[in-house]
């Protein structure tokens, strides 16, 4: 009987490693408190390369970004957004998400634009909304808030990416900059 008992939970064990690992609930980042998932990668990484793939097909473009090039530039996202995300909670509080929400209310009522965004970005509604419009609204809702106090974003991201701490757990994003005008400081 503990033979069994033990094969069960061995076997438990593993299954519920196999469904952490296959769905993407593992850590990939930590970002002073925030924990970057990879599930959360993949989906930006996705939403970057049909982008990217389509731009090119409808210019013409015969090369395209390299993947790690791309990798690293969904990295960059998620490490900006997760810096940018906790500077407007704790600058805001309890109006952030009422702020957020008025920003990207017209564009989620919008049938045309979601339409052209599953067309361009190859993504459904609530991943546009959350992988696009959130943190655009964030980044423009802390770009007011910096420029009232006579500072600008990209200066305000270099401090930040000093002053917290930045953790990637997977290899290949050594050196990922923090903002894409090359401004950043490689992660270390």
């Amino acid at each position: 009987m503990k033979q069994y008992l033990f094969f069960l939970i061995i076997v438990g064990v593993v299954g519920l490693i196999a469904i952490v690992i296959r769905g993407g609930y593992y850590p990939i980042a930590l970002v002073g408190n925030t924990v970057l998932f990879a599930k959360e990668f993949k989906t930006h990484y996705r939403v970057a390369e049909t982008y990217y793939r389509n731009a090119a097909a409808s210019y013409g473009v015969t090369s395209t970004v390299p993947f790690a090039q791309l990798e690293r530039m969904a990295m960059a996202s998620l490490i900006e957004g997760a810096l940018i995300h906790t500077e407007i909670q704790e600058e805001i509080e309890n109006n952030v998400d009422v702020l957020v929400k008025d920003r990207i209310d017209k564009f989620m009522s919008d049938t045309e634009l979601l339409q052209a965004a599953k067309v361009l970005y190859g993504t459904s509604a609530e991943e546009l909304r959350d992988v696009i419009l959130v943190p655009q609204a964030e980044r423009e809702i802390l770009t007011g808030n910096l420029f009232l106090r006579g500072e600008r974003l990209d200066d305000w991201l270099v401090s930040a990416k000093k002053e917290k701490r930045i953790v990637i757990f997977v290899g290949g994003f050594g050196d990922v900059e923090i903002h894409e005008e090359g401004a950043g400081v490689p992660v270390q």
